[in-house]
Parts: structure tokens; sequence; C-alpha cells
């Protein structure tokens, strides 16, 4: 394993590899399994295909847009071993009945079939209780997709959904059942033989608890959802901040924001 990480507003750590194919399957993407010695491949196709997968270094195709050439090139270049989106695909897969998410996956290709592409859910990824995210993405852990965790290098990596937050309409007992996988998570985490083995813990989701931008969203509040709950709804919600600050985690990385900010570590807005 490389002993350092990098960082792509995403992240990333292990060896990677990339999948190709000429028989109609697009879409191509990779990601981790709850078994590290194994890559799963998802992909879509409209016509009758052969499973199988080929491992190469091909060079992608000419793409739009203005930063995905740059990232496919350091892909090729071998400058990443994975990659952390951190929630809103396409903006949005749901449309024109999941076209414009066809359209994302097939430019997204050249990375993601060629890395481990790791994801969250966003809020632009709401529609019909999130059906496109969790169709077009297999994550390990058998929450489709929505949270999971797994460990690359010496890192600790959790995946969580702060949607479940704020589309209540789709029942708040996802909130329930993520806060308590991520207890037992973290409590597996931080045992002194997992530490010792992996000592960062590193979270990601897509709203994040803090900003200083002026849009009234949640984070630009003391009252947070995510980081302090919804302590007035019946059961109370919990929030997520007093869990990571017992256990010690690292970093958290967030999206959500359309702006770039990074910050010191922060406890109830303290330094």
């Amino acid at each position: 394993m490389p002993p350092s990480t990098l960082l792509l507003l995403v992240a990333v750590l292990a060896k990677g590899c990339s999948a190709a194919d000429s028989s109609g399957a697009e879409q191509i993407h990779l990601s981790f399994t709850d078994d590290v010695t194994t890559i799963q491949v998802t992909y879509s196709t409209f016509q009758p295909v052969k499973a199988s997968a080929r491992y190469g270094t091909d060079q992608p195709d000419t793409l739009n847009g203005v930063a995905l050439p740059f990232i496919v090139n350091d892909t090729y270049n071998e400058m990443y071993d994975a990659v952390l989106h951190v929630g809103d695909f396409g903006y949005d897969m749901f449309n024109e009945e999941g076209e414009v998410g066809d359209t994302f996956m097939r430019q997204l290709q050249p990375v993601a079939a060629h890395l481990p592409y790791m994801t969250c859910p966003g809020n632009h990824e709401y529609h019909a209780n999130f059906s496109n995210y969790k169709n077009r993405f297999s994550m390990p852990g058998g929450t489709e997709g929505t949270y999971y965790s797994f460990d690359m290098g010496p890192v600790h990596f959790i995946s969580i959904s702060t949607e479940f937050y704020y589309f209540l309409e789709y029942g708040f007992e996802q909130v329930f059942s993520q806060y308590n996988w991520l207890v037992s998570d973290l409590e597996a985490a931080t045992d002194p033989s997992a530490r010792a083995a992996r000592p960062w813990i590193v979270l990601y989701g897509h709203r994040p608890m803090y900003c200083t931008n002026r849009d009234m969203d949640d984070c630009t509040r003391v009252h947070d959802r995510v980081r302090v709950g919804a302590p007035n709804h019946d059961p109370p919600i919990p929030g997520l901040e007093d869990l990571l600050m017992q256990y010690g985690v690292d970093l958290a990385v967030w999206g959500h924001e359309h702006s770039y900010e990074r910050m010191w570590p922060l406890y109830n807005y303290r330094i």
C-alpha cells in the first residue's frame, strides 16, 4: 500500500485497476466490497451481454466539461487510487427519465472504470426515495449504498447519508438505523488493535456541520440537524458531532456548499 493519502476533493489510497468493454455494457464503474480482496464491477446495458470484465489501462475518449478531462488525465497517470464522490451526481440523474444520469455515468466511465468510485447520496438524489442513486451504485454494507464503511491502507473510511435528516417523508427509522450502525462501526474501528492497524478514521457525507456561507443552509446555524440532531422530534433524533468527538474521528469530508473551505478541528464551535 502507498504510505501516503492523496485527496482529490475526494480521496484515495490503494492500487486501482480499470475495466473496459466492447460488448454493449456501458457506464462501467468499480467499487470496493465487504471483502477487501475483491472489487465489484457495475454497469448498465440495453441489450443482453456476457458478464465478464477485462482489466487494463486503455486510454479514454475525449470528454466534455472543464474539470473532468484533467481528472481523467490524472487517473491514467496513476495519481489517484480511489475516488470519494460526496453526493450530487449529474444534476439531476432522474431528469428526462434517467437519461441525464445515463449521460453522466458515460462521461464518468474513464475514471470510475479505472478506480474504485465510492459514493454517498446528496440532496439532488432525493427523487423517488433516492432510487436512481440506489440502483446505479453498488457500495458495500447491504444498505443500498446509503451508509457503509471500508478499510484502505491505514485509514478506516465511513460513508453516511446526511439526507436521512432532511427527507423525513421517506421515514425516520433510517436515521436511527444509521446512528446505531455508526456507533457499532466506530466501536470496532477504535478497538485498540484496529486503531493500531488503521490509526486514521475519515468520515464523509454530503451536508457539512459547519460552513461560513450566508445562504441559510443548516450549516450556517447553530442547530444544524446533522450536528445536533432534532431533539424536539418524537422520538428525539440524535446528531452526530458528539459521536464523532467521542470516538476520535480525524477528518470529515463534506460537499453541498458551492465553495471550498477547510477548517481546524472543531467541536461545538470551538477549535
